[in-house]
């Protein structure tokens, strides 16, 4: 992209921003942080990559938010879809909420992700609009109105350019206080230079000064030229990149086609079945096999390789029965004696104290139950917690009111005839006779 179409870019982004901005009733300090957070955005990314509309609502989508003045994403595309109306010369439609609009929603959010993650999540904004007013009071102009607001202004349309990226807020500030008293005529104090009152050098304000004047020596963008012009060339951009992508599939996968032709079997070094060294190699083996053969039969003791592999034993044919007498037999039948012994001690060991860990528990569970049965009882102030978790093992006996209760004592001690030691009722004329006894 050309360093114009940059610029063109940059001012129609920034345009559509502050305009947005009035109709939604934000304020300035919103705008200016919805414009230097999109030029920060494209000095990290193409504007060929990403749209430029959709970032733009996405920034000032995220300065509402900054600025503790929230608008919905619904109003925002609402805003911009009457401002495309506007500047093309259409007729007034509302939006159309269909699929397209669905689509374009979750785009402007997915662009607000974007911007922050680019930006790295630093949305801090220094804006120079206080500082001017601060520089006025300290230069005695603060009540020269036109002064004020024509350095406002300076400062307004400057935010279309990259000055708030490459300059600092004071530099900024001075830059416009020094174009609206050249416009006004008004003199500044020169000795010493009231700049350097403020920590700026001359060479910044007089460069913020040409990149701000520079906008108004540029002709007006057409807003439908320009929008096609930026479509024409992101489209050139897309093909451009679909075409490197084909290309470079193309070649990995030729790539992967002759590392299969150039495999280690097919290469000219390797031996084949009819050549003159595997013939020979045969013939070789022929006469060391006819060899071992006759050694055999003639009873002599042949001695195999040490790394020669040994044939596995199949599980279903049973290994021969050999008749063995030799002393490292029974020297293998005492070490496995031992083995046997040293398991069995080991075992029994085992089982030991699992014994005595059964009689432990048993010992600490009577314990328990003695310091439980032995305990004294508890005062009627010493209750216990009752909580919910242990609702299964509470008595379900009836509650009783204080009346009846008074009333089953009554009938347990003078109705019912008093029971003997062995639970049986006497007879009451035995119990009369006792009573006289005992008088």
């Amino acid at each position: 992209m050309d360093e114009d179409i940059e610029w063109e870019t940059r001012v129609v982004a920034c345009e559509l921003i502050s305009s947005s901005g009035i109709l939604l009733k934000l304020p300035q300090t919103a705008m200016a942080t919805g414009q230097v957070l999109f030029h920060r955005f494209y000095y990290t990314k193409s504007f060929l990559r990403q749209d430029m509309e959709q970032t733009a609502m996405a920034c000032i989508y995220l300065a509402s938010k900054i600025e503790e003045a929230p608008r919905r994403i619904r109003d925002i595309i609402n805003v911009f879809h009457h401002l495309q109306q506007l500047r093309s010369g259409k007729t007034m439609e509302p939006m159309v909420l269909d699929q397209s609009y669905i689509q374009l929603k979750s785009e402007v959010t997915l662009a607000e992700r974007r911007v922050l993650k680019e930006l790295g999540f630093c949305v801090h904004v220094k804006h120079p609009h206080k500082l001017i007013v601060v520089y006025m009071q300290q230069l005695g102009y603060d009540r020269d109105s036109q002064f004020v607001q024509m350095s406002w202004n300076y400062m307004s349309d400057a935010l279309r350019s990259n000055v708030f990226v490459q300059y600092k807020p004071e530099a900024i500030a001075c830059a416009c206080i020094f174009l609206s008293a050249r416009k006004l005529k008004i003199p500044l104090p020169s000795s010493p230079s009231w700049y350097i009152v403020f920590d700026v050098e001359e060479e910044h304000i007089l460069d913020i000064c040409e990149t701000i004047l520079e906008l108004y020596q540029r002709p007006r963008i057409d807003y439908d030229v320009f929008m096609k012009k930026y479509k024409g060339l992101r489209k050139a951009f897309k093909e451009s990149k679909d075409k490197a992508k084909a290309i470079t599939i193309a070649d990995k996968l030729a790539q992967g086609s002759n590392d299969a032709n150039s495999s280690p079997a097919s290469l000219p070094t390797s031996p084949k079945p009819g050549s003159e060294g595997s013939s020979s190699s045969a013939v070789q083996n022929n006469k060391e096999g006819n060899d071992h053969k006759r050694k055999l039969d003639a009873g002599d003791h042949v001695q195999k390789a040490p790394n020669s592999p040994q044939p596995k034993k199949s599980r279903r044919t049973p290994s021969p029965i050999t008749f063995d007498d030799s002393p490292q037999r029974h020297n293998k039948k005492n070490k496995k004696r031992r083995k046997s012994r040293s398991d069995s001690s080991s075992r029994s060991r085992s089982r030991e104290r699992r014994s005595l860990k059964k009689h432990s528990r048993r010992e600490k569970s009577r314990s328990r139950s003695r310091s439980r049965s032995y305990s004294p009882k508890r005062s009627s102030h010493h209750k216990k917690s009752t909580n919910k978790v242990h609702h299964r093992y509470r008595s379900r006996s009836r509650s009783y009111s204080p009346v009846e209760r008074d009333d089953i004592r009554y009938d347990r001690y003078y109705k019912k005839p008093k029971s003997s030691k062995h639970g049986r009722d006497e007879d009451p004329n035995k119990s009369r006779s006792r009573d006289k006894i005992r008088r």
